[in-house]
């Protein structure tokens, strides 16, 4: 038989043992959940719609994530939109049109990417990090508001020869960060925007700004 002062004195360790082990069951859980969730995220939808709409993707109910890769490839050209928020993804692969408003901001990381569709970037912000490279192979809007490579991120315009910075909303073009590199190398006539809106063209910390081959830099 065994003493209750036995059980009593040896509770705490009991309990502590009990812990860990369901701490370990949890993290092993949580750990497949997110390995599942590391996958090929598709927008669904045959239409226009808002990147923030999680019912436009195969990873409904929820929204594409800092892991997954997404493509958006539809039959007919559609535009996506995102609207609001900061969302961060590992790669982006589209055949369709892009709009960052709002200012939203769309973070491409280590798996980079391509765009083949046109890009409007109007109050937002497009993003390549975390070393991976991200190209743009369609058109790009002249007054995009802001492009940025950082972390290591390279992010390449090379369809884009004009740059009319926005005259009513600030505009940045910036690189941070040793070894990111934003390539504006294929622009060759560079606008800023107004003096109430102010236009920037920075590298930080070891970031390059490729803008070689501009012969003509024109104030707003």
């Amino acid at each position: 038989m065994i003493h209750p002062r036995f059980v009593w004195n040896r509770l705490p360790a009991l309990c502590s043992s009990f812990q860990i082990a369901v701490a370990i069951i949890l993290t092993a859980i949580v750990g497949r959940g997110q390995e599942a969730r590391a996958a090929n995220v598709l927008w669904t939808s045959l239409n226009d719609g808002l990147w923030q709409t999680p019912a436009n993707w195969s990873s409904d109910p929820m929204l594409p994530g800092v892991t997954d890769d997404v493509l958006i490839d539809q039959p007919g050209a559609i535009a996506v939109t995102l609207s609001s928020g900061a969302q961060s993804i590992n790669k982006f692969t589209s055949a369709e049109n892009l709009l960052i408003t709002g200012a939203a901001e769309l973070l491409v990381g280590a798996g980079g990417g391509t765009l083949d569709g046109d890009l409007a970037v109007v109050n937002g912000r497009l993003v390549s990090q975390a070393g991976g490279t991200l190209t743009l192979n369609g058109a790009v809007n002249s007054g995009v508001a802001a492009l940025r490579a950082q972390s290591g991120g390279t992010l390449n315009a090379p369809t884009l020869a004009t740059i009319n910075a926005p005259s009513n909303l600030p505009a940045a073009y910036d690189a941070r960060g040793v070894g990111s590199k934003l390539d504006l190398s294929s622009v060759t006539t560079f606008t800023g925007g107004a003096s109430t809106s102010p236009t920037s063209l920075t590298a930080f910390n070891g970031g390059r700004v490729e803008l070689e081959n501009v012969s003509a830099l024109v104030s707003g």
